[in-house]
């Protein structure tokens, strides 16, 4: 029997920014020192005007260690929220919260001189995708979906927490080769929650909600 490969535009559609962004952090590991020395996120680069650092410094890493960590920390989200997002989404959610991560490090802490790695943009793609996740699980009273997504933000909570008043998770500086930036964490994770929650109420519309059949009308939320 013959078998014919078959296009498929939707499967390309919805790996192309995971695959995207795996060949560029590959590629900017392949450099080596001479590359993070290039790209990395640095204060005094960025106060001389090297500004394109907010965003490459968080798609350098420290060493190969950190790379495969990074990543198999992205393909985790994936695996758990992958078609929940559009391309679009995912693409507009990191290239923000990288921004976002950034400013805040050279406005709130200019005592940290360098910082790389996706750690800080991968706890805003996991609480914006769980947020997200979360409040259409509630609008359509899915309750297996909203018990998923309560425990996932919940434990991430408490992780943001933990790093805040105890310092970093046990074994991950060992892991990374490095010092854990924790504030870029938490950066991350506030800007998360905040985009999940805003860009699902900004989006979506709200289904309407019917009363019982002794009721003569139904009653609907307002077109935003």
């Amino acid at each position: 029997m013959k078998h014919t490969f078959k296009f498929e535009p939707k499967l390309i559609r919805t790996w192309s920014f995971p695959f995207g962004l795996f060949l560029l952090c590959f590629a900017l590991a392949l450099l080596s020192s001479s590359g993070r020395e290039t790209f990395s996120y640095s204060y005094s680069a960025v106060e001389m005007g090297q500004v394109w650092r907010m965003i490459t410094g968080h798609l350098t890493h420290l060493g190969w260690s950190h790379f495969w960590l990074n990543l198999s920390g992205f393909l985790g989200i994936w695996s758990l929220y992958g078609n929940k997002l559009k391309t679009s989404e995912w693409i507009s959610i990191s290239l923000a919260s990288v921004a976002f991560i950034s400013l805040g490090l050279f406005i709130l802490n200019p005592q940290i001189q360098s910082y790389v790695g996706l750690s800080g943009m991968l706890h805003a793609l996991m609480a914006a995708a769980a947020m997200r996740s979360l409040l259409r699980g509630w609008q359509d009273d899915v309750d297996l979906t909203r018990l998923e997504d309560s425990i996932i933000l919940i434990g991430l909570s408490a992780k943001i927490i933990f790093e805040q008043f105890i310092g970093a998770v046990p074994m991950t500086e060992k892991l990374s080769g490095g010092a854990v930036v924790l504030d870029a964490h938490f950066y991350g994770f506030t800007f998360g929650i905040v985009f999940g929650a805003f860009g699902m109420f900004s989006i979506q519309k709200l289904r309407p909600i019917t009363l019982n059949r002794n009721h003569c009308c139904e009653l609907s939320t307002p077109n935003p």
